[in-house]
């Protein structure tokens, strides 16, 4: 049989080689384009191809087409590829121009993690929270949007929140969390001391004392009148102590604060008589 062999040669062009976003978890995909044989003995294509230059280690019966995908390719691989006529006899034509092409590296799945932000409204109105999203695979560009929107004013308790991503090749994550906006502190509350002393020569004598403060927000300012460390004279004085938190919530308290005199008793109105002669 005589034997031939035919001029063929791939496009020129880098267009002869196309890369394709077809590609799946598992394998992707180049397709390869030549120009056709001038040959009338020509009946068909075979195309070869290896992932070392001049070693083709794979081959692919294409017909008599003149472009074809090659499939089953290892994601971000560079390929050799080079191609050959057959006649009806499957005579082999000679190897056309080599060309390469690198198959795209798949892209990680598109993640969206959303954060779960807590605020403190000091005065019980609602307040600005920023709700943080971290996201990750996906074909930038990546667009993250959030609802209620991140910065919003959030009123006290929990709002659920609801985030998603979409990338380049419009594929979507989403994420959701809840926004805890804590009201303010209860309010203070104060508990008077109840102080009591004894007199051994009927004189005023000092007391030094400190009420009991729970609650409010800080910086809180307490006051007793008569202050602690003050004389108290034998008898019954009545002591009241007030607290106020820096949102200016009060309470206060009153206790009586007993001076016996000498046998253990009060003798509080002896005690003003004698002052009253001096």
């Amino acid at each position: 049989m005589k034997r031939f062999v035919l001029g063929l040669t791939l496009l020129a062009a880098i267009m002869s080689l196309l890369v394709l976003s077809t590609v799946s978890a598992s394998a992707a995909s180049l397709t390869l384009a030549w120009d056709s044989s001038s040959s009338t003995f020509v009946t068909g294509y075979l195309v070869s191809w290896g992932t070392r230059s001049g070693a083709y280690d794979h081959t692919l019966d294409v017909g008599n087409a003149l472009s074809a995908p090659v499939p089953g390719l290892a994601d971000g691989t560079n390929y050799y590829f080079v191609v050959q006529a057959y006649s009806s006899t499957y005579t082999l034509s000679a190897y056309s121009n080599e060309v390469s092409g690198q198959t795209p590296t798949l892209a990680t799945p598109l993640s969206i993690i959303c954060s779960a932000p807590t605020a403190t409204s000091t005065d019980g109105n609602p307040v600005k929270v920023q709700v943080s999203t971290t996201v990750a695979g996906g074909t930038p560009p990546v667009t993250t949007t959030c609802a209620p929107a991140s910065g919003s004013l959030f009123p006290v308790g929990s709002t659920p929140v609801a985030c998603s991503a979409v990338d380049a090749l419009k594929a979507t994550a989403s994420c959701n969390t809840v926004v805890v906006v804590n009201g303010p502190p209860p309010p203070p509350t104060i508990t008077c001391p109840q102080p009591k002393a004894t007199s051994t020569d009927g004189q005023a004598v000092p007391l030094t004392f400190a009420p009991t403060v729970s609650g409010g927000v800080d910086p809180l300012n307490v006051s007793c009148t008569p202050p602690s460390s003050s004389l108290f004279p034998v008898g019954t004085t009545t002591l009241s102590c007030t607290v106020t938190d820096a949102l200016g919530r009060t309470a206060s308290c009153s206790t009586p604060v007993v001076v016996s005199g000498r046998g253990g008793k009060s003798n509080g109105k002896k005690w003003q008589q004698s002052q009253h002669q001096h």
